[in-house]
């Protein structure tokens, strides 16, 4: 796996009136089978937590990924994975894939492949984790991503949902569905 991609700029503070640059940290982290970006503006984090957000989207992905062998969900899908042996975030995934399915009338569909695939819903939910980890509770923050959705109908139709045209809301995360 690539490494993260790392730059130290000065960049524009949007809607400030500073004559100065505001310190910016910017960070290209390829995992999870996609280019995640932190774009960090001031204040910056304190030191070791962009190197803690990278490390947990790479467990993330050890965890999650369907199409890494010994991952979790590998494991679980081939029935190989213990009770006792599952990470606790695995259970808050399933969970919210439940939620985000009964939300979306089953447009949303961890199984539609026949097995389990939680990575749109797990990219999201890592974002949002990382933001959390990025700023104090009482700091803004803005964590976005897009997740098509898809699922099969009864008569084996595939239909797929995405876009910003309205959101679910499964745990902190937001889906889109159209």
């Amino acid at each position: 796996m690539p490494s993260a991609v790392s730059a130290r700029a000065p960049g524009p503070a949007p809607h400030h009136h500073h004559s100065h640059p505001v310190p910016r940290l910017l960070r290209v982290v390829p995992v999870t089978g996609t280019v995640f970006t932190l774009d960090v503006r001031h204040p910056l984090p304190a030191g070791g937590v962009i190197e803690q957000v990278i490390r947990w989207w790479r467990r993330v992905d050890e965890t999650f990924s369907p199409f890494r062998p010994g991952s979790q969900v590998s494991r679980l899908n081939a029935g190989t994975l213990r009770r006792r042996d599952r990470a606790g975030e695995l259970a808050q995934v399933l969970a919210l894939c439940q939620q985000a399915s009964a939300a979306t009338g089953g447009y949303f569909d961890a199984y539609a492949s026949g097995t389990l695939d939680p990575s749109g819903l797990v990219k999201g939910w890592s974002v949002e984790t990382a933001s959390a980890m990025l700023a104090p509770p009482d700091h803004p923050t803005t964590a976005s991503t897009a997740v098509a959705i898809s699922s099969a109908t009864a008569s084996g139709r595939r239909v797929t949902r995405g876009g910003w045209g309205s959101l679910i809301r499964c745990g902190r995360c937001c889906w889109p569905v159209s």
